[in-house]
């Protein structure tokens, strides 16, 4: 009795076919896996280039608020202490500090922070 070989030939091809696609697949999973990782890293640095933008405008309209504020002053005007020019000064505290150390009264009356007192006004 002779041993009968035809579909081990074909068996052999069909099982190392599939194989090679598992292979491939494992291997595209994997590549998919590193570009969405990748994808994800350059989102997040780019969430943070425009969040820091963002900031950076906010500081520059704020200090264009605070020196409106002063041009105002000068002019002789009393301007009026806004919602947005407060928290302008709160951006930029060094900015209310050194006029209020500079003048014998405070021009913020009771939005001072040179002294952290918000009570702190005109003398």
């Amino acid at each position: 009795m002779a041993l009968d070989t035809r579909g081990l030939a074909s068996g052999f091809a069909q099982g190392f076919g599939l194989m090679e696609q598992h292979q491939q697949r494992k291997t595209n999973n994997e590549r998919a896996d590193r570009q969405e990782q990748r994808q994800a890293r350059q989102d997040e640095r780019a969430d943070q280039a425009w969040g820091m933008k963002m900031e950076d405008r906010n500081k520059e309209q704020s200090l264009e608020q605070i020196r409106a504020f002063y041009e105002q002053e000068a002019a002789g005007l009393m301007p009026e202490m806004t919602q947005d020019l407060d928290q302008a000064f709160e951006f930029h505290p060094h900015v209310a500090t050194r006029q209020c150390l500079q003048r014998r009264h405070c021009p913020f009356g009771s939005h001072c922070r040179a002294t952290g007192n918000r009570r702190h006004g005109p003398e």
